[in-house]
């Protein structure tokens, strides 16, 4: 949870103080925004999976910021994300500065500096292909501006505002990198792209599990726009969070909207963690046998039985921040209530499995 006293952060005052909401307007633009949320949600269905933690935020000084730090928001990535009609990206892309003096790398440049006291990666996302030489071993969808072949360096150098510092430029060159999306311009070509990985995700997050894959990728669309389209005031960390970022929770709730729940597809999803944890076969088994048993006394409709999820569920809530494996949490809240009467005619085992039933319905 975020604490009140760490606004006394200059570098997080400076978050919300610095920010002034965009009002966009005009066909050509909504089109670009398009482009831009759905890059967002390609990017966080790559990296959902992979994050421990993380608060998207749409449109937020950049189009795209990652916060991985969602405590003290000291470490986040930052994506600016243009597109082009056609033709190679080349260098000078990059450098033009245009009628707003400033190219997209000159206002990369400005958020480095602007939270230079975070930990941060930068990002410009371009769309197609771009004719720019980079140094052999580079990742020639994703490289660095230090993996670009010197003379290109020295072009880039040379254009930008921030090449007059040559030590300032070195770490600006390290911090931020190039993307080139595989996402079409075409709408329809980029939903089909996004929901064949969708399909991915969702099949490796729910094995075995019926799953209707349009109402979650409308559910995705809808959610992501709202925040990106949200153009009043952000002043502190609670409207971040609720006005224009999405929590890596959220996002599970949202990717778990057309999926079916079965009570031995649950099962599956129990016994997977309780392996990867390292729990003994001989353990899983006995929880196995008493989530068998427990299927079948639920059928019967047992007050004492829902009396006792209840009580479970409020223990869950407890413990659930201070244990990282299931196991533990299931140890610990069945010690925690088993001195209570009403258990009486339960076997522990079953009452271990209910615990486990109870927190993997939570999702």
């Amino acid at each position: 949870m975020f604490v009140a006293n760490q606004l006394k952060d200059k570098q997080l005052k400076f978050l919300f103080r610095s920010y002034t909401p965009q009002v966009r307007a005009g066909s050509r633009s909504n089109n670009r925004f398009s482009f831009q949320e759905a890059w967002s949600l390609d990017r966080l269905l790559d990296q959902h999976g992979s994050m421990q933690d993380y608060l998207a935020v749409f449109d937020f000084h950049e189009d795209f910021v990652i916060f991985e730090d969602t405590v003290a928001f000291k470490a986040a990535s930052f994506f600016q994300i243009k597109t082009k009609d056609s033709g190679q990206w080349r260098i000078s892309d990059l450098t033009n500065k245009g009628r707003s003096k400033k190219c997209f790398l000159d206002k990369l440049a400005e958020t480095r500096h602007a939270f230079r006291k975070m930990q941060m990666r930068l990002f410009l996302v371009i769309n197609g292909t771009a004719e720019i030489a980079v140094k052999p071993g580079a990742n020639s969808f994703e490289f660095g501006l230090h993996q670009i072949e010197s003379a290109d360096q020295k072009k880039i150098r040379a254009k930008i505002a921030i090449g007059k510092t040559p030590d300032k430029c070195s770490k600006f060159f390290q911090q931020t990198s190039i993307v080139l999306s595989t996402l079409p311009l075409d709408e329809s070509q980029r939903e089909t792209q996004l929901k064949g990985k969708l399909t991915n995700l969702i099949t490796k997050l729910f094995p075995q599990r019926p799953y209707q894959i349009i109402p979650i990728y409308e559910c995705l669309k809808v959610e992501i726009s709202r925040r990106s389209k949200f153009e009043l005031e952000v002043k502190d960390i609670a409207a971040l969070r609720d006005k224009k970022g999405i929590s890596k929770d959220q996002f599970a709730q949202f990717l778990s909207v057309g999926v079916e729940r079965t009570e031995q597809s649950d099962w599956v999803n129990i016994q997977q963690r309780l392996t990867a944890e390292g729990v003994s076969l001989k353990t899983v088994k006995e929880l196995r046998d008493g989530y068998n048993e427990l299927l079948v006394l639920r059928t019967s409709g047992s007050p004492a039985l829902e009396k006792i999820a209840c009580d479970i569920n409020e223990q869950i809530a407890i413990e659930e921040v201070r244990q990282s494996k299931l196991i533990d949490l299931i140890e610990t809240v069945h010690n925690n209530i088993k001195s209570n009467d009403f258990l009486d005619g339960y076997k522990e085992t079953v009452i271990r499995a209910l615990v486990a039933h109870e927190y993997q319905k939570k999702g």
